[in-house]
């Protein structure tokens, strides 16, 4: 037996504004756990209490869910490094504390264009209240509960931005709003632009939840943000009028940096969005054996990617190049074995497959509880998505 299996994504359809409480109202009323995501969210250890409360509301006839975060006042200001270090000290998982630093970094470097200081000088008021950081932390939580492996978004709308929110959207699609007030905040759009692959039309998708969070304002517009959850499908094949795109390769040559720390950098720069991380070995200049770390992502990520491999390997310099990349239509499909489940990868040229590639964690797990060789494996899952190949 063949079963498609679509990878679960989510596209943010931003219909008046955007804000952190938005993005939290809108997973919320598409079927997030506001239990779950209170009880993951203790893990953050903030000094001061606050509370979520959760509320049905309407905007212009559309039911939609706010969700209203209120904290203690503080007596100081957080910096970026306060904040970055009060994340990836909590007892969050990893790719929640990723995600949710590289979205404070991307609002450091706005913040940091527009007052002219240093990342490290850089202390946030509003956004760095405990309100803001539940927003951010909140929202890295609940794509991680939901399990969604992909985020698209509408071309966002933006009426009178501050200057932090301009920054921050320099590089993604935009379009005039029609409001006289603010509708795009700079933690909202930190949060979309850090997550979203993508911005323009609703991506090919079977649609399970969608969810409208409700922000603050009334606005002559229904002011929500929806959110569209589902797998994405093989009706539509994205990329198959489409077959070439612009990623961008970023290298660097290393020397002094042990393997484990290697290891745990190629981890990283995959979390953080690199599409694929490899090392090669080298000769350098003083004919020291060396490696060349390459990474290669999609365009927007160059500051993400780049700051990991500052931080982690204490390289000096990185070269960047965009370069033109030609794939084929993916797809994942699951197929059932003698042995049991695998998923295979499966990749088609002009509407036929060419390419088929068993998942290798499932085969190893199956190889050890049926005490068979792993190539084995292999050959069954490949025989069963055979079926799925037309010679």
């Amino acid at each position: 037996m063949v079963v498609i299996v679509g990878v679960r994504i989510a596209y943010f359809d931003c219909l008046g504004g955007i804000s952190g409480d938005m993005v939290l109202g809108a997973l919320i009323d598409a079927g997030l756990s506001a239990d779950s995501l209170k009880e993951e969210l203790t893990k953050l250890p903030l000094n001061q209490g606050y509370t979520i409360t959760v509320r049905k509301t309407r905007k212009r006839g559309i039911k939609a869910t706010r969700a209203i975060i209120k904290s203690t006042p503080e007596d100081r200001h957080r910096s970026y490094t306060d904040i970055e270090k009060l994340i990836t000290e909590s007892k969050l998982d990893r790719e929640v504390k990723e995600r949710a630093v590289q979205i404070f970094l991307t609002l450091g470097e706005a913040e940091q264009v527009v007052h002219g200081v240093s990342l490290e000088k850089i202390h946030f008021h509003e956004i760095g209240a405990a309100d803001s950081i539940i927003d951010v932390v909140g929202a890295s939580i609940s794509l991680k509960l939901l399990d969604i492996k992909e985020v698209h978004s509408s071309v966002l709308p933006i009426s009178r931005p501050a200057p932090a929110t301009l920054e921050i959207l320099k590089g993604i699609p935009v379009r005039p709003g029609a409001e006289s007030i603010e509708t795009i905040t700079p933690t909202g759009a930190a949060i979309i632009k850090t997550v979203a692959k993508s911005f323009g039309e609703t991506p090919a998708m079977k649609i399970t939840s969608v969810g409208y969070g409700a922000g603050t304002a009334d606005l002559e517009t229904p002011n929500v943000l929806r959110v569209l959850i589902g797998e994405s499908t093989s009706g539509v094949e994205p990329s198959a009028t489409n077959d070439v795109d612009e990623v961008f390769l970023l290298e660097t040559n290393i020397d002094d940096t042990t393997p484990e720390i290697l290891g745990y950098t190629m981890e990283r720069l995959l979390k953080a969005g690199a599409l694929d991380v490899w090392f090669t070995p080298i000769f350098t200049k003083k004919n020291r054996p060396a490696l060349t770390l390459s990474a290669l992502a999609p365009m927007g990520k160059e500051k993400a990617l780049s700051e990991i491999v500052f931080k982690e390997t204490g390289t000096f310099g990185v070269r960047l190049q965009k370069i033109a990349r030609k794939t084929l239509v993916r797809e994942e499909i699951r197929v059932e074995t003698e042995f049991g489940s695998v998923r295979v990868k499966i990749g088609k040229l002009a509407g036929k497959i060419v390419s088929l590639s068993p998942e290798y964690e499932d085969c190893a797990e199956l190889a050890q509880k049926a005490g068979k060789p792993l190539k084995e494996i292999y050959e069954a899952a490949k025989r069963h998505a055979s079926i799925f190949s037309p010679p």
